[in-house]
Protein backbone atom coordinates (compact mmCIF):
# COMPACT_ATOMS: atom_id res chain seq x y z
CA UNK A 1 0.00 0.00 0.00
CA UNK A 2 2.88 2.34 0.78
CA UNK A 3 4.24 1.82 -2.72
CA UNK A 4 0.84 2.72 -4.19
CA UNK A 5 0.80 6.08 -2.38
CA UNK A 6 4.38 6.86 -3.40
CA UNK A 7 3.59 6.09 -7.03
CA UNK A 8 0.41 8.15 -6.86
CA UNK A 9 2.28 11.11 -5.41
CA UNK A 10 5.01 10.83 -8.03
CA UNK A 11 2.42 10.70 -10.82
CA UNK A 12 0.63 13.71 -9.39
CA UNK A 13 3.85 15.72 -9.19
CA UNK A 14 4.83 14.81 -12.74
CA UNK A 15 1.51 15.64 -14.37
CA UNK A 16 0.29 18.68 -12.46
CA UNK A 17 3.05 21.13 -13.18
CA UNK A 18 4.73 20.88 -16.55
CA UNK A 19 6.64 24.13 -16.20
CA UNK A 20 3.73 26.34 -17.17
CA UNK A 21 2.09 28.90 -14.93
CA UNK A 22 -0.94 31.04 -15.57
CA UNK A 23 -2.32 34.42 -14.73
CA UNK A 24 -6.03 35.16 -14.91
CA UNK A 25 -6.94 38.57 -16.25
CA UNK A 26 -10.64 38.14 -15.48
CA UNK A 27 -13.10 35.25 -15.06
CA UNK A 28 -12.76 34.21 -18.73
CA UNK A 29 -9.29 35.37 -19.81
CA UNK A 30 -6.00 33.63 -19.02
CA UNK A 31 -2.38 33.87 -20.07
CA UNK A 32 -0.51 30.57 -19.68
CA UNK A 33 3.22 31.23 -19.59
CA UNK A 34 6.60 29.52 -19.47
CA UNK A 35 10.09 30.97 -19.58
CA UNK A 36 8.88 34.48 -18.73
CA UNK A 37 7.99 36.26 -15.53
CA UNK A 38 4.47 36.68 -14.19
CA UNK A 39 4.97 40.42 -14.75
CA UNK A 40 5.59 39.86 -18.49
CA UNK A 41 2.52 37.59 -18.71
CA UNK A 42 0.39 40.21 -16.95
CA UNK A 43 1.70 42.91 -19.29
CA UNK A 44 0.59 40.83 -22.29
CA UNK A 45 -2.75 40.09 -20.63
CA UNK A 46 -3.35 43.74 -19.86
CA UNK A 47 -2.62 44.71 -23.46
CA UNK A 48 -5.09 42.05 -24.65
CA UNK A 49 -7.69 43.45 -22.24
CA UNK A 50 -7.03 47.05 -23.28
CA UNK A 51 -7.32 46.22 -26.99
CA UNK A 52 -10.45 44.09 -26.53
CA UNK A 53 -9.19 40.57 -27.30
CA UNK A 54 -9.83 39.53 -23.71
CA UNK A 55 -13.34 40.33 -22.54
CA UNK A 56 -15.86 39.10 -20.00
CA UNK A 57 -18.11 37.05 -22.31
CA UNK A 58 -15.68 34.86 -24.35
CA UNK A 59 -13.50 32.28 -22.64
CA UNK A 60 -10.01 32.76 -24.08
CA UNK A 61 -6.55 31.49 -23.24
CA UNK A 62 -3.34 32.78 -24.81
CA UNK A 63 -0.02 30.96 -24.43
CA UNK A 64 3.20 32.91 -23.87
CA UNK A 65 6.62 31.28 -24.03
CA UNK A 66 10.12 32.59 -24.40
CA UNK A 67 13.02 30.65 -25.85
CA UNK A 68 16.35 32.43 -25.59
CA UNK A 69 15.49 35.98 -26.73
CA UNK A 70 12.32 35.31 -28.74
CA UNK A 71 8.83 35.61 -27.33
CA UNK A 72 6.18 33.27 -28.70
CA UNK A 73 2.49 34.08 -28.35
CA UNK A 74 -0.06 31.43 -29.36
CA UNK A 75 -3.73 32.14 -30.05
CA UNK A 76 -6.10 29.17 -30.30
CA UNK A 77 -8.88 29.16 -32.86
CA UNK A 78 -11.30 26.95 -34.70
CA UNK A 79 -9.45 25.28 -37.58
CA UNK A 80 -12.45 25.29 -39.94
CA UNK A 81 -13.01 28.99 -39.35
CA UNK A 82 -9.33 29.67 -40.03
CA UNK A 83 -9.38 27.70 -43.29
CA UNK A 84 -12.57 29.46 -44.41
CA UNK A 85 -11.30 33.01 -43.79
CA UNK A 86 -7.52 32.61 -43.71
CA UNK A 87 -6.63 35.83 -45.54
CA UNK A 88 -8.64 38.10 -43.24
CA UNK A 89 -7.60 36.27 -40.09
CA UNK A 90 -3.90 36.50 -40.99
CA UNK A 91 -4.26 40.20 -41.84
CA UNK A 92 -5.99 40.87 -38.51
CA UNK A 93 -3.47 38.95 -36.44
CA UNK A 94 -0.62 40.68 -38.26
CA UNK A 95 -1.92 43.90 -36.70
CA UNK A 96 -2.10 42.11 -33.31
CA UNK A 97 1.51 40.99 -33.84
CA UNK A 98 2.60 44.62 -34.20
CA UNK A 99 0.54 45.82 -31.20
CA UNK A 100 1.84 43.04 -28.95
CA UNK A 101 5.46 43.35 -30.06
CA UNK A 102 5.48 47.10 -29.47
CA UNK A 103 3.18 47.31 -26.45
CA UNK A 104 4.13 44.25 -24.43
CA UNK A 105 7.67 43.36 -25.46
CA UNK A 106 9.39 46.65 -26.37
CA UNK A 107 9.95 45.52 -30.00
CA UNK A 108 11.83 42.36 -28.97
CA UNK A 109 11.96 39.38 -31.31
CA UNK A 110 8.54 37.73 -31.40
CA UNK A 111 6.62 34.95 -33.09
CA UNK A 112 2.81 34.90 -33.14
CA UNK A 113 1.28 31.48 -33.71
CA UNK A 114 -2.27 30.74 -34.76
CA UNK A 115 -3.15 27.23 -33.66
CA UNK A 116 -6.14 24.90 -33.53
CA UNK A 117 -7.73 23.68 -30.32
CA UNK A 118 -5.11 20.89 -30.05
CA UNK A 119 -2.32 23.52 -30.30
CA UNK A 120 -1.31 22.40 -33.80
CA UNK A 121 0.15 25.39 -35.63
CA UNK A 122 -1.99 26.72 -38.46
CA UNK A 123 0.06 29.83 -39.28
CA UNK A 124 3.16 31.70 -38.07
CA UNK A 125 3.55 35.46 -38.08
CA UNK A 126 6.94 37.08 -37.54
CA UNK A 127 8.74 40.20 -38.75
CA UNK A 128 9.29 38.63 -42.19
CA UNK A 129 5.55 38.01 -42.57
CA UNK A 130 4.76 41.60 -41.59
CA UNK A 131 7.30 42.98 -44.08
CA UNK A 132 6.00 40.82 -46.94
CA UNK A 133 2.39 41.84 -46.25
CA UNK A 134 3.38 45.53 -46.24
CA UNK A 135 5.13 45.06 -49.60
CA UNK A 136 1.96 43.53 -51.10
CA UNK A 137 -0.11 46.61 -50.26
Amino acid sequence: MKLFWRCSLLLLLCTCHLGEDKVSMNANSTVVYQGVSAKEARRLGQLLLDYGYFNTWDERTVYLHKKETQYSVTFLMNKEQFLTDRENIVAGFTVWYQWIREGAFDNASMLLLLADEQKQTLYKIDSTTVASLKNQQ
